[in-house]
């Protein structure tokens, strides 16, 4: 293990949901944060799903923006909130129940009004699990739009250098042809501290619009998503879903999520490999 995997392994605590932090300039620059794989977040295969890593990835971002004085509150009091854009994830050995995890993250940098986060996930033998990048935006509520986030370079502290090693999200076609097609309720308890559909719930909704036969088989190796409008309740999605090439063993799907008004919430891309198979 090199020396960076090193520090940023130790910088994770011992006790599950702590947190520790490597400083500089008395800032938080990488943040560490503890987790413990329950048996809700587990499939039948006792493998982590894909929306319980994104979950552990958000909590810990949240926590570390709330260090800066930047939490969902924070804006709020602003008239601001945060919204997460695009994320990749790209994910290798599955920890299953009970297992421990440290999820590290970091800021990549603010580019007018985009921020860019990096993740990375271990065991705590400091096996990786998952790789991740995203893109998030700081909107003003009122308008719904995107703000220049240069006011809060003060506050922060980032790595632009830093990478997570996941693969950089790029550009989703869905594909013509055949696809499949199912119809979901939004619950009032999809929404989140926006009042909008949680975006980790479109993820679980990837895997209801993959076929059992998928699931029973094979194992999510990467997810792409890209978060194009909100959802709110109560509303119908229709999930849609279309094979498309890739090489080898690996199945490629493209998903898109449709609001009852037909307008598109959400566009994926998911990977999927046999079991047995680790990265």
């Amino acid at each position: 293990m090199d020396a960076a995997h090193k520090v940023a392994r130790d910088a994770c605590p011992k006790e599950p949901y702590g947190y520790s932090i490597i400083r500089r300039k008395a800032i938080m620059l990488i943040y560490g944060r503890n987790f413990t794989v329950t048996a809700r977040d587990v499939d039948p295969q006792n493998r982590v799903r894909a929306d319980a890593i994104a979950l552990m990835l958000q909590e810990s971002a949240a926590h570390h923006v709330d260090t800066w004085g930047m939490s969902i509150p924070d804006l709020n009091r602003q008239g601001r909130t945060w919204v997460l854009a695009r994320l990749a994830v790209d994910l290798g050995g599955r920890p299953g129940w009970k297992d421990e995890l440290c999820v590290e993250t970091w800021s990549r940098g603010y580019r007018g009004a985009i921020a860019t986060r990096d993740f990375v996930v271990r065991r705590g033998d400091g096996g990786m699990v998952a790789r991740a990048t995203s893109v998030w935006f700081v909107i003003d509520l009122a308008t719904r739009k995107p703000v220049r986030l240069a006011e809060y370079e003060p506050l922060c502290e980032h790595a632009p250098e830093k990478r997570s090693g996941a693969e950089e999200p790029g550009r989703i076609d869905f594909p013509g042809g055949d696809f499949t097609s199912r119809l979901l309720e939004v619950r009032a308890a999809d929404l989140d501290l926006n009042g909008h559909v949680n975006n980790l719930r479109y993820l679980e909704w990837l895997y209801e619009s993959a076929n059992i036969d998928i699931l029973a088989t094979r194992r999510l190796s990467r997810i792409e998503i890209h978060f194009l409008s909100e959802t709110h309740y109560p509303d119908r999605v229709e999930l849609r879903a279309a094979k498309e090439p890739t090489s080898g063993d690996e199945l490629g799907l493209v998903h898109s999520i449709l609001r009852g008004d037909g307008v598109e919430a959400v566009r994926a891309r998911s990977r999927w490999v046999s079991l047995g198979q680790e990265a």
